[in-house]
């Protein structure tokens, strides 16, 4: 086993530190980096899926005045009918 000199373990082990120093604070960066990026991919999501739900809001409501307007308009048609027919019946 060959002795190294204390000055030349140190600097050795002093090198391996600042390395491991260096790439953890790398690391940390691009954590970061990729945090802000998912954030804000979350937040574009969040969004369209805001503007999504107020267009079926929008859509079930005009849906369902379609609905009520239909129902009217058959209402007084199935009445119109009704009137023809009572007519017909009652003067044969």
């Amino acid at each position: 086993m060959s002795a190294r000199p204390e000055g030349e373990r140190l600097a050795r082990i002093e090198a391996l530190l600042e390395t491991h120093v260096n790439q953890s604070r790398e690391s940390r960066v691009e954590s970061h980096a990729f945090e802000a990026w998912v954030r804000t991919e979350l937040k574009m999501m969040n969004d369209k899926i805001d503007a999504n739900h107020r267009q079926f809001e929008a859509v079930k409501n005009k849906g369902a005045g379609m609905l009520l307007g239909m129902a009217a308009a058959g209402g007084a048609a199935g009445a119109g009918v009704l009137k023809i027919a009572q007519s017909f019946f009652q003067g044969g």
